[in-house]
């Protein structure tokens, strides 16, 4: 028998399709079912029957903040120092639809925003926005947005209200050394769907 624990990084379904992660939070049972408040996001939790959750081979019980809590990763907030070590500027850094980047703000300093699509050689709309791609934004050179090696989980977590309303996410490029190798998408792995899928028949 699959035993889950809170704090517990899993693989769910999303209600527009697909899979998604999210940490357990709390777990209540009526009869025979049981079902768990996920979080899917900063403040945000879904209730998920135990028998749709996903179990992650090799995962273990973590505190939800190790993903979700503070220093936060939100869109709209300055980024963590580690982010801001990290990050790449350079005139030759590609992004594609929906990467998380650093977004130089008017005032000073950066917060995370994402690419909402090329605007014109070496050129990107950004923006920062939980409502979407498709609200405002700003056209801004390819030199003046940090690139960031961010794993499938961070961008997962950071573009959280942006995925609950059925989003998709682009696979990252990885900055280091300037390798051109793509990174897994924020939603999960092909590997880890099979996973997912070997557990459900198992219960």
């Amino acid at each position: 028998k699959i035993r889950f624990a809170a704090g517990e990084l899993v693989i769910i379904p999303r209600s527009k399709g697909g899979l998604c992660y999210g940490v357990l939070d709390s777990c209540k049972t009526d009869g025979k079912q049981a079902t768990w408040q996920v979080q899917v996001g900063p403040a945000t939790f879904k209730p998920v029957p135990q028998l749709l959750i996903g179990k992650l081979l090799g995962s273990s019980s973590r505190g939800a903040s190790d993903y979700l809590g503070e220093p936060s990763r939100a869109l709209a907030r300055a980024p963590i120092q580690h982010d801001i070590d990290t990050a790449r500027f350079s005139p030759g850094n590609r992004f594609q639809r929906m990467e998380v980047v650093l977004v130089p703000k008017s005032r000073g300093g950066f917060a995370y925003g994402y690419v909402c699509e090329e605007d014109g050689k070496h050129h990107f709309r950004v923006s920062w926005s939980r409502d979407g791609p498709g609200s405002g934004g700003q056209r801004m050179a390819s030199y003046a947005l940090g690139k960031l090696p961010l794993t499938s989980k961070d961008q997962q977590m950071i573009l959280a209200p942006l995925l609950a309303h059925g989003i998709e996410v682009a696979p990252t490029q990885s900055v280091s050394g300037g390798a051109a190798a793509a990174r897994k998408s924020a939603v999960p792995s092909r590997e880890e769907s099979n996973q997912l899928g070997v557990l459900v028949r198992h219960r």
